[in-house]
């Protein structure tokens, strides 16, 4: 009986390990506001003053927006500035002007040396492995800032992309080696049901190697 039980909860498990999406998407939150914009600080605020609970979410496949032009006017409402290259998960479809859109994910990348890139109208902030590793903190148009990242370890790495539009043209852009960072390099979450599998495995040999 301990067998077949054992047994089952690492079938199961294996299952929901099989069925796991290929690549995770990035989270994406928006933040509404009604004030001016024009620096990091102030996009900050607005996310404080929202008690960190965004207008809305979505899922970000690439961070390419609007999808392969520089920009789009910021009386576009989020769905269209996201365009195929996102989807609104839960929130309000509001318009681009005065808002702040914070990215979240993990990327999978070999050690090496990287020229990470961010193009913006407005300003940014790109965290990587939990230190600002780039940033305009102004309001611009679109332009492009590049820094060099050398990564030693071969292990997944956060990151985090702060961006707001004030008022006009908007567009956001972020290419690692001149490729834009999409689903193919962001590191796949563990599912949840494999710690179980592999105690189940464990389980397995421990009752074999007892009997």
């Amino acid at each position: 009986m301990i067998r077949v039980t054992i047994a089952a909860a690492a079938l199961a498990a294996f299952s929901s390990l099989a069925s796991a999406p290929a690549h995770a998407a990035f989270l994406g939150e928006y933040y509404d506001s009604s004030s001016s914009l024009n620096s990091i600080a102030g996009a900050r605020a607005v996310i404080s003053a929202s008690g960190s609970t965004p207008t809305a979410e979505f899922d970000a496949f690439a961070i390419d927006y609007p999808a392969g032009a520089e920009d789009i006017s910021s009386g576009t409402v989020l769905s269209a500035f996201l365009g195929p290259n996102g989807s609104i998960t839960s929130g309000s479809d509001n318009a681009l002007a005065t808002s702040v859109i914070l990215i979240n994910g993990t990327l999978d990348l070999a050690p090496g040396t990287y020229s990470f890139s961010v193009g913006s109208d407005d300003g940014f902030e790109l965290s990587f492995g939990g230190s600002v590793i780039s940033s305009f903190d102004a309001n611009r148009a679109f332009n492009t800032t590049t820094q060099s990242v050398t990564i030693e370890a071969g292990d997944n790495q956060d990151f985090e992309l702060l961006f707001w539009e004030n008022l006009g043209f908007t567009g956001l852009l972020f290419e690692i080696d001149g490729n834009v960072v999409d689903q193919s390099i962001a590191a796949v979450p563990l599912p949840a049901g494999l710690p179980l599998l592999l105690a189940g495995i464990g389980g397995i040999a421990l009752f074999r190697r007892r009997t």
